[in-house]
């Protein structure tokens, strides 16, 4: 008891200690920087002097910071108590923003590198690259090229959020917009969450596991989380190297979820693309949760999602929406590579409940030549392509190498164009799509509104058509699945929420949300209060999912809250108005709370 005693007290003090610090454009170093009418003038004189923990680097709102070297950020905090950046604390107009005058060499080929350091923070903040040639944000990265004396070591409980990051590259050379790199040893915790990136001429959001020191072995970077984000406009180049959001080599226990992918109108290559380019065993993702993302691949040759270069992948995909228009056979919904060296024997690729709408392209591709690797359950494939033989709903290269029921298999172009191809064995009609998988539906799912709304409309042939998938719960919406389930992203049943109805407490008084602020504008805190047996090591019983409501009763927002953790910051992009969040446990909602945000 002593001993937790001490170690409260000693984070007691260090958040005590913690300082706010002012900087603008229009500041003076030579202030102290403590309050609004004394602001330091620069980002890298702040880094370098605001290192205590729990300190806070405000950055003026509606300041334009020139730079032509790389904001190294080598300082943080401890565990709960991080040295936060943010853009929003102060001033007037849009979040502060942090913008490159030049093209870039190393080793200031970024416009941030957080690098070398452990808890921080980076919120609120626009990172533009001017579309000159340079990175925008690094976590990580190979030593001294992302910033002068920056070596990566150790990187954890890194969050960036709420932030946008823009105009990535000129046009000439290899450029990523947020790159989280590993080089010498292992990354850990890392959270990108409510961003907007917007225009990059390579990879938008790029993972890449590299090696350790001795070059041979592979370092990792571990439990990632990746959500409400927006991504559009990557790919610039039209080089083999523009994706979206790639996740590369060695990255363990990734969930990557409630994401808005969209090729844009300046945008060329995969929306989501999940692969290793080392061919030696220990270098594959492990451990990668797809679910309910909103993806659109806009641009021909292009899919949705992409899973190459073999290897014992563990990837599971479901409650997402895909929707494709490119107009070749070579582009649509999911492509699963073939690889022989090194094969997929062991991997473990599940496709679940997703809903892939292609208007040209294949739907899905499976390309693997192992059985028991893919498996495809409750799935929507809608192709209104008109090339009988290159856009189908199905393309399995390797027959009976995929496992699969419950499936909806519909071409809008002709009742007899194929619909599924099996080896050499290619599926026309109902029948002969049903003699292949029994209980699949080969019927129009009639969507409330073809190509744009694709929730299900009454009497689709797609509700309770499913099969019960263990620990997948609810739609894309947060809608809890009926038993047995819709095919496809969408559950019939309540996909609006009308009403709140009075929430169903399990022991009234054993736990209660506190919100702060209150009134909030863009971030909120939720705590959670617990008496009783709720504690937070009972981790079954407490929250794992916060919905907020608007005054009529529609869900605007919610999130997967990480069990048994009191204390979640929340960045929110809500009007102003009057809120209600609901903590749910297993379906069962714990505690409610009103929640005011102004803009």
């Amino acid at each position: 008891m002593r001993k937790l005693l001490v170690i409260l007290f000693l984070a007691i003090s260090a958040v005590a200690s913690a300082t706010r610090y002012y900087v603008s454009s229009s500041g003076s170093n030579a202030n102290d920087g403590l309050t609004i009418a004394t602001p330091w003038q620069t980002v890298q004189y702040a880094e370098a002097h605001a290192t205590g923990t729990g300190d806070v680097i405000a950055l003026k709102k509606g300041d334009i910071w020139f730079t032509d070297t790389a904001l190294g950020i080598h300082h943080g905090g401890i565990a709960g108590s991080p040295i936060t950046w943010d853009g929003a604390l102060w001033g007037s107009g849009a979040n502060a923003i942090i913008r490159s005058s030049c093209n870039r060499t190393a080793p200031n080929l970024s416009v941030v590198n957080i690098i070398g350091c452990i808890n921080v923070t980076f919120q609120n903040i626009s990172v533009d690259g001017n579309n000159t040639f340079t990175f925008g944000l690094v976590i990580g990265g190979t030593d001294n090229m992302y910033s002068a004396g920056g070596i990566q070591n150790s990187e954890k409980n890194i969050v960036v959020q709420n932030c946008s990051i823009l105009n990535i590259g000129n046009g000439v050379s290899y450029a990523i917009g947020l790159l989280c790199q590993t080089w010498h040893n292992d990354i850990s915790d890392i959270t990108i969450n409510g961003n907007t990136l917007n225009g990059a001429d390579d990879e938008q959001l790029a993972f890449y596991g590299g090696k350790t020191a001795d070059g041979g072995t592979p370092s990792q970077c571990k439990n990632v989380y990746i959500g409400n984000n927006t991504l559009t406009n990557w790919g610039r180049r039209c080089q083999s190297t523009g994706y979206g959001l790639q996740i590369n080599n060695k990255i363990t226990d990734v969930i990557i979820e409630y994401n808005n992918l969209s090729t844009g109108a300046n945008g060329h290559g995969n929306a989501l693309q999940i692969e290793s380019n080392e061919s030696q065993p220990g270098w594959f993702p492990e451990r990668v949760k797809v679910r309910y993302n909103k993806i659109n691949a806009t641009v021909d040759n292009t899919f949705g999602i992409y899973i190459t270069q073999g290897q014992a992948k563990t990837v599971d995909v479901y409650g997402n929406l895909i929707y494709s228009t490119t107009k070749t056979a070579n582009g649509g919904g999911i492509w699963i590579v073939s690889s022989t060296s090194p094969s997929w024997s062991g991997a473990t690729l599940n496709f679940y409940n997703n809903t892939i709408y292609t208007n040209s392209g294949r739907s899905f591709t499976n390309d693997c030549a192992n059985t028991g690797v893919v498996t495809i359950k409750n799935n929507l494939f809608y192709n209104t392509g008109s090339d009988d033989y290159g856009m189908m709903c199905l393309v399995n290269n390797i027959a009976g190498a995929t496992t699969h029921s419950n499936n909806l298999y519909y071409r809008s172009a002709s009742a007899n164009f194929t619909k599924v191809k099996d080896g050499s064995t290619y599926a026309q009609t109902a029948s002969q799509v049903l003699s292949w998988e029994s209980a699949a539906v080969v019927l129009d799912p009639l969507f409330k509104s073809t190509g744009t709304d694709f929730h299900l409309q009454a009497g689709s042939p797609a509700i309770g058509a499913g099969v019960t998938i263990p620990g997948i719960t609810k739609d894309m919406e947060g809608v809890t699945l009926n038993n047995p389930p819709d095919i496809g992203c969408y559950q019939s049943v309540n996909n609006v929420i009308t009403s709140i109805t009075p929430p169903v407490i399990i022991e009234p008084g054993n736990i209660k949300i506190r919100i702060n602020p209150n009134p909030a504008h863009h971030i909120l805190n939720l705590f959670c209060d617990y008496t009783n047996k709720y504690s937070l090591q009972d981790a079954a019983t407490t929250p794992d999912i916060f919905k907020i409501f608007d005054s009529s009763g529609k869900l605007v927002m919610h999130n997967v809250l990480e069990p048994g953790v009191s204390n979640t910051q929340i960045p929110i992009n809500l009007h102003s108005g009057v809120y209600i969040v609901l903590l749910i446990s297993r379906g069962l909602t714990l505690s409610s709370q009103k929640l005011i945000v102004y803009n």
